[in-house]
C-alpha cells in the first residue's frame, strides 16, 4: 500500500524544486532583456567581415543560476555589439573538463572558458586568493571598486596563458556545508568526509577536524549517496541545482563568501574583434559584475526561503560558533599573504573592501 504522505511530501519538494528552477528562468530572461550599458562612443568602428563566434566552457549544468548568469552576459554582448561578436556557452563541460579549460583556451582548443576559480590554483597558485574563507566584500557597494583594483592583478597572473580576462567574481555569501547528518559547531564535523571546493576551503575543513575528498561538482550526488563522502561544502545555487536534498538534508548556514569564477577568451580569437566591439564589451563588465552578485543575493535567499519546503533543514550558527568556525582561518590568510608578492597586494586590497574573516 502506498504511503499518501511520503508521495504528498516528494510531490511538495518537486513542486518546490521545480520552482526554483523558474526562479532561475526568470532571473535569466530579465538579465538577458536588461538594456545594454551604453558604450563611449566612437567616430569609425572597424569593420568585420563576419561575426566573430567563441564557443565558451562551462562546467554547471543549463539550469544552474551560474550558467543562467552567463549566458545573459553573452546575450548582452550580442546585443550590444549588434551581433559581431557571439559566444555559444556549453555546459556541463561538454566542451572541456574544467580543470584543463586554462590549458585549452590557452593552445586554441577551445575559444574561452568561464572557469572555477578552486579548478586552477594549481596551475595558478594565485588564484588561491578567491578560495580563501569569507573573501567577498560584505557590502554591495564595494563589489565594483574591489573588482576593478583587482582586475591588473588578476590580469598580470594570466599573462603567460595567452588569454584575455573578460570579467571575473569572487561570490558573496554564497557557500554552506551541506550535510547527511547535523552539523552545529566544527566538533560535529570532526572525523565526516567532506567534499571541498579546492585551494584553501580544504585547508579549513581539515582544521575542523575533517578530512577532505576531492571530486567534481557533478559527482556530489553520487558520491554522498554512496558513502563516499558525508556531506559538501557547497553553493547554495548548488544545492538546489544538483538535488542534493535528497541525499544531504541538512544545511549549516556559514555564509562564507568565496570562490566564484574567472571568464577569458584566447588571445589569437579576442583580436579578431574590432577594437570599437573589445570595449564595448569590457565597458559592460563592471556593471554586470554587480548584477551577478545581486542576482546571487537574490537566488540565494529565495533558496533559504524555501528549505522546509525542499525537504533540507537548515540551522544558523550563533555567533560564539562562528568564531569555532573561523578559527585557524587567519592563518590561512596570513600564509596566502606570504606566499608572493602579488598575493600580499591581493590581501591588501581584499582587505581594504572588508573581506576577509
Amino acid at each position: 500500500m502506498r504511503n499518501k504522505k511520503t508521495e504528498g511530501g516528494n510531490m511538495k519538494r518537486t513542486m518546490s524544486l521545480a520552482i526554483l528552477v523558474a526562479v532561475l528562468q526568470i532571473l535569466f530572461i530579465a538579465l538577458a532583456c536588461a538594456p545594454a550599458a551604453p558604450a563611449t562612443p566612437v567616430t569609425e568602428p572597424a569593420k568585420q567581415a563576419q561575426p566573430v563566434v567563441l564557443k565558451q566552457s562551462l562546467v554547471t549544468p543549463a539550469t544552474h543560476l551560474y550558467t543562467t548568469l552567463c549566458q545573459a552576459y553573452n546575450d548582452r554582448i550580442a546585443k550590444a555589439t549588434e551581433g559581431r561578436v557571439k559566444i555559444e556557452l556549453y555546459s556541463s563541460s561538454a566542451l572541456c573538463p574544467p580543470a584543463d579549460e586554462l590549458s585549452a583556451t590557452r593552445s586554441g582548443s577551445i575559444d574561452s572558458a568561464v572557469t572555477v576559480f578552486s579548478y586552477i590554483t594549481g596551475q595558478i597558485p594565485f588564484f588561491t586568493f578567491a578560495t580563501l574563507p569569507w573573501v567577498s566584500p560584505p557590502n554591495y557597494k564595494d563589489i565594483v571598486p574591489f573588482y576593478q583594483e583587482s582586475l591588473p592583478v588578476v590580469e598580470k597572473a594570466v599573462e603567460k596563458y595567452n588569454v584575455k580576462v573578460l570579467y571575473f567574481i569572487v561570490t558573496p555569501d554564497a557557500y554552506c556545508l551541506d550535510t547527511k547528518k547535523e552539523v552545529r559547531t566544527p566538533a560535529d564535523v570532526k572525523g565526516l568526509k567532506i567534499r571541498g571546493s579546492g585551494g584553501a576551503i580544504d585547508e579549513l575543513i581539515q582544521n575542523w577536524g575533517a578530512s577532505v575528498v576531492t571530486l567534481p561538482l557533478s559527482e556530489s550526488y553520487t558520491a554522498i549517496q554512496r558513502g563516499i563522502v558525508d556531506g559538501s561544502v557547497n553553493t547554495f545555487p548548488s544545492l538546489a541545482g544538483y538535488k542534493l536534498n535528497e541525499v544531504a538534508p541538512y544545511i549549516c548556514d556559514l555564509k562564507i563568501g568565496m570562490n566564484g569564477w574567472i571568464v577569458y577568451v584566447n588571445k589569437d580569437k579576442w583580436n579578431l574583434i574590432s577594437s570599437a566591439d573589445q570595449k564595448t564589451i569590457l565597458d559592460l563588465t563592471p556593471g554586470f559584475v554587480l548584477e551577478m552578485a545581486y542576482a546571487n543575493d537574490y537566488v540565494t535567499n529565495n533558496i533559504r526561503k524555501a528549505f522546509p519546503e525542499t525537504g533540507f533543514t537548515a540551522y544558523t550558527p550563533t555567533d560564539a560558533e562562528m568564531v569555532l568556525w573561523k578559527a585557524g582561518v587567519k592563518d590561512i590568510w596570513d600564509n596566502y599573504a606570504k606566499s608572493s608578492p602579488e598575493a600580499k597586494q591581493q590581501v591588501e586590497i581584499i582587505k581594504k573592501y572588508g573581506g576577509g574573516p
